[in-house]
């Protein structure tokens, strides 16, 4: 298959359909839907213009056989449910119309569902992983990485707690503005310099490396868990 038919297979492929459940409680003149998809539901009503049945009266099976062509829209029926249905009918026409109405009013609602399903996922991932009764003791921290020790008024931010800061050359030259603010400052020292350091004050331990005591120093890489 050539780039440009496989381009043309992808844009005409289709989302994968989601299933729909939808409850249906109808009356002599109203339907009204609770349309889930996942968890996530839409209340829905529709007008209609029923007569009283001489034959063959609306039933769930009529109901399902309807509901079940999504046509275009991105669904498929799932369970359908409803409640003692009237004896009447209602005009194949109107029925059908709808049914295009509601799928097609679920297909605009699709993203935002989706999210709200996506969050509600998240969330209980989240409770998963920190169950009541089981949370951490320590304080939850708000670091942020800084490329210019200039920038340390961050620390202004109430919200802010430290400050990561790359051990340069230039940032060392500022270094002095920051020994008020060292509890607050964790230095983002590269490996193969921590290597050397080390290495220094085992062959010199009198060296002035005291100057920094105040300053914590901390391995390029991910940031040190909260």
């Amino acid at each position: 298959m050539s780039d440009n038919a496989a381009r043309r297979q992808l844009s005409n492929a289709k989302p994968p359909a989601e299933r729909v459940d939808l409850t249906l409680e109808v009356t002599e003149t109203q339907i009204r839907v609770d349309a889930s998809i996942g968890s996530a539901s839409k209340h829905f009503e529709y007008h209609i213009d029923s007569h009283p049945a001489k034959r063959k009266p609306l039933s769930r099976q009529i109901l399902e056989q309807v509901f079940s062509a999504t046509a275009d829209e991105p669904f498929v029926l799932g369970q359908l449910d409803c409640a003692d249905l009237p004896s009447i009918v209602i005009p194949p026409k109107q029925l059908k119309q709808i049914r295009r109405d509601l799928y097609a009013e679920l297909g605009q609602l699709r993203k935002p569902l989706k999210r709200q399903v996506t969050e509600e996922h998240r969330q209980q991932a989240l409770a998963a992983l920190f169950p009541p009764g089981k949370a951490s003791s320590r304080k939850r921290e708000i670091r942020v990485l800084l490329r210019d020790s200039r920038d340390q008024r961050v620390l202004q931010d109430q919200n802010v707690d430290r400050i990561l800061i790359p051990l340069s050359g230039q940032n060392l030259q500022h270094a002095h503005k920051l020994v008020r603010k060292a509890d607050h400052l964790i230095w983002d020292v590269p490996l193969s310099c921590s290597i050397r350091l080390e290495g220094d004050a085992q062959r010199h331990p009198s060296t002035g490396a005291d100057r920094f005591q105040p300053l914590q120093a901390q391995q390029s890489g991910p940031f040190p868990a909260l």
